[in-house]
């Protein structure tokens, strides 16, 4: 299961996302935004996605944070929280 939550605060809007996976390995959370960290097969994947979405969100004043396991009850799940500052238009 994944759930969406997005809220606006005065200077900024949140996102947040949540899943039931199996989590994101300790020994992994450090290198999540390295470009070319991946865990899959070679030709699976080119570790470029995150970094990516990274780069996007730092250059429009935003910011990442990713928190494994995120139910520290059952140690399991993972969430992302996007937050992009709030641009208001005349």
């Amino acid at each position: 299961r994944v759930w969406l939550e997005a809220k606006q605060n005065a200077n900024s809007i949140e996102i947040t996302v949540n899943d039931e996976g199996t989590g994101i390995a300790p020994e992994h959370q450090n290198k999540l935004f390295e470009p070319f960290f991946t865990t899959k097969d070679p030709g699976k994947g080119t570790g470029l996605g995150l970094p990516l979405v990274y780069n996007i969100i730092e250059e429009n004043y935003g910011s990442i944070n990713i928190v494994s396991p995120a139910n520290k009850n059952q140690n399991n799940g993972t969430q992302v929280v996007i937050t992009l500052p709030v641009t208001l238009q005349d």
